[in-house]
């Protein structure tokens, strides 16, 4: 069974305040990608209602279907990110893999120039997530 190694939101103080300022870093830059997931996702849903060609092209996958695949992302992310504010020992992992994703993602967008400045966004996100959930304040609280 997984426990919270820190305080609990029945406590009375509110975790996120609770935590070391590198997991609160980490969890803000959980919840931003979990956003920006969503929005992308909402801009798919746009473009198709609109009946525009400049959406997401190069996928040979319906827009409802990719609406849903964000949709399932953004939730997985959110799921994780919540779970890392709750200094849930479980949540660690997935959380510091979706950075490593989130860096993968980025690379392609940077190789591009017309993406270049998204790409810098969601390496720099990712980077400074994984960055922070692994500094050593932060760190030490799921051991």
């Amino acid at each position: 069974m997984d426990t919270a190694v820190g305080p609990s939101y029945s406590s009375g103080v509110p975790a996120f305040v609770s935590l070391p300022r590198p997991l609160q870093v980490a969890v803000v830059a959980g919840y931003v990608e979990t956003v920006g997931l969503g929005a992308y996702g909402i801009s798919i849903a746009a473009f198709e209602s609109s009946g525009a060609t400049a959406g997401v092209t190069g996928s040979d996958l319906a827009p409802g279907i990719l609406i849903a695949i964000y949709a399932c992302f953004a939730l997985i992310l959110f799921v994780v990110t919540t779970g890392l504010g709750r200094l849930r020992r479980r949540a660690f992992t997935p959380f510091l893999l979706s950075q490593g994703f989130g860096l993968v993602v980025a690379q392609p967008l940077l190789a591009e120039p017309s993406t270049r400045a998204a790409g810098a966004v969601i390496a720099g996100i990712a980077a400074v997530g994984a960055v922070a959930v692994l500094w050593p304040a932060g760190r030490e609280r799921f051991r």
